[in-house]
């Protein structure tokens, strides 16, 4: 397969110890621990147990002490299809799964462009679908990370193309039960699939109802998507009983109850820099903003005036590059980083067909409800708007196949050259980040203190496999430092260091004293190491 040889290319670029975020670092931690211990259960382990039972200080945040173990599992099924693979050929291996996916979405792409648009356009539509979304959208970067991203993503468009046979006439039960099956694995990888399948399903029934009048159609499809979903879904939750994984369901229930009023403020400006942002820094949104007003003005004025068009592109590609000039970082807003989504979002027509216009209302209503219910404090270090991914993919197919149906060519090339510019510079970001991280990890572990003491809570989640190469505590508050440096007393060592965000620095630490400092920028943040002697 073509596509998954150009993104193996790409990875070998990439460092095998730094990441697109901390959510790989901890499962690459307990992948390592899982294969060095020859053992399927996700226990992390954690060296201070026996001082610290409660897991207060554990160097991974957020790991849950389930039975004997520790445990930080957000997705088991990723786990338990990477292990093998990460046995024989360590990281690089293993990012066979993420790939797997990304090809998954791009073919599911095609499977959907070519039901929405004319016959006799299909092949040309699923196929630049297939290669766009593959290459040229943020799918190709999560292809790049040991991240749940791009299967979900595939399952939840593939539940979109499926169903749309059964909008074009197709039998209802055979297909409903195949897209709540793929709807249902797709939930064991990403929460906010609760939230498209609410909408892919949901709005599939009210069309076959209302438009089609096909009561009966609509009733099957329902209870059997609902049938489908439960079976990988159950599977899941036994997986994680028995292997003492965390659970899924709870994952998904503390999202849904973190939604309120009295966040709303809060969601609003995260759901504006999901859509918009050029970078995570304050003011990205506003020059996100411009981008896709430029992207919308080739669109509509290519026709009119090509001239205006193409101008328009050449300045977006020219403001794009203004950006990263000062530096490369994640692209945080899915319209910005997905160049054709703004063309599918905006090029509404007549002529769409029913599969198309499903897709459409797919992408834009699941929207606001995902924005609802997404974890906060998410919105700006991911790339492309992670948990509207779908939605992304959706509207990059329909943009697709409109640019094919106009058959503009000088549309397309413009378009297909800014989505490639874009996608360029997240493999250049991530090669860049990967490389820092895993450099100044490695300065870490070669430290000569004892032990280190990270007041950053994520930050020993972005050292993969680095987390069981030297003893490390996770400290967040004042209090946690002091318990810190009594563990390490108790232990039996006599130095530490603590690292921090920070570079101010106590002479004398709970009755250590400070020998030195020194700091490192890594993926554009300040680290200080402090180093004290007992």
């Amino acid at each position: 397969m073509l596509l998954a040889a150009c993104y193996a290319a790409v990875s070998f670029a990439m460092s095998s110890g730094g990441y697109l975020g901390t959510d790989t670092g901890a499962k690459v931690a307990t992948l390592d621990a899982m294969v060095t211990r020859g053992s399927w259960e996700p226990d992390l382990g954690y060296w201070a147990e026996d001082l610290d039972p409660d897991g207060r200080l554990h160097p991974i945040f957020d790991s849950a002490r389930i039975d004997d173990g520790w445990v930080h599992v957000t997705t088991l099924p990723m786990l338990l299809a990477g292990r093998p693979l990460y046995d024989v050929g360590g990281y690089r291996l293993s990012l066979a799964v993420p790939m797997a996916g990304a090809v998954g979405a791009a073919f599911a792409a095609r499977a959907l462009a070519r039901r929405a648009v004319e016959s006799t356009r299909a092949d040309e539509a699923g196929w630049a679908s297939f290669w766009i979304v593959g290459l040229c959208s943020p799918v190709a970067i999560y292809a790049l990370d040991f991240w749940e991203h791009a299967p979900g993503v595939a399952c939840m468009v593939a539940a979109v193309a499926v169903l749309g046979r059964v909008l074009d006439g197709s039998r209802p039960v055979a297909w409903s039960v195949a897209a709540g099956a793929l709807l249902g694995f797709a939930a064991t990888l990403r929460t906010e699939t609760f939230v498209y399948a609410l909408v892919i399903v949901g709005l599939a029934c009210l069309l076959l109802l209302i438009h089609a009048r096909r009561l009966a159609a609509s009733f099957l499809a329902g209870v059997g998507a609902i049938a489908g979903f439960a079976v990988p879904w159950l599977a899941n939750r036994a997986l994680e009983q028995q292997l003492g994984g965390q659970d899924r369901g709870g994952r998904v229930s503390g999202a849904a109850s973190s939604a309120g009023l009295d966040q709303l403020e809060r969601r609003i400006r995260e759901a504006f820099t999901t859509l918009f942002s050029v970078r995570p820094s304050d003011g990205g949104e506003a020059v996100g903003l411009l981008l896709v007003v430029l992207v919308v003005a080739a669109v509509v004025y290519q026709r009119r005036d090509s001239r205006v068009g193409r101008g328009a592109l050449v300045v977006a590609a020219g403001l794009h590059l203004a950006v990263i000039a000062g530096g490369l970082d994640f692209v945080p807003g899915m319209l910005v980083a997905a160049p054709l989504a703004v063309v599918g979002l905006v090029a509404w027509s007549s002529a769409m067909t029913p599969v198309a216009r499903y897709a459409y209302g797919v992408a834009v209503l699941s929207l606001p409800l995902v924005w609802w219910f997404q974890f906060l404090g998410g919105a700006r270090p991911q790339w492309g708007g992670r948990y509207t991914l779908t939605s992304c993919t959706l509207l990059v197919v329909l943009g697709v196949v409109h640019v094919v149906r106009t058959g503009d060519r000088r549309l397309r090339l413009g378009l297909l050259g800014l989505s490639g510019l874009v996608t360029l510079t997240g493999a250049a970001w991530l090669f860049e980040r990967s490389h820092e991280v895993d450099r100044y990890f490695a300065e870490l572990v070669e430290r000569p203190e004892d032990v280190i003491v990270v007041r950053n809570g994520f930050f020993v989640r972005e050292g993969g496999s680095a987390y069981a190469e030297r003893l490390w505590l996770t400290a967040v508050s004042d209090d946690d430092v002091r318990v810190a440096v009594d563990i390490v007393e108790e232990s039996g060592f006599d130095s530490f260091a603590t690292l921090d965000n920070s570079p101010g620095a106590l002479e004398r630490l709970h009755g250590a004293e400070l020998q030195g400092s020194t700091r490192s920028s890594v993926a554009g943040t300040w680290f200080y190491v402090h180093s004290y002697l007992l």
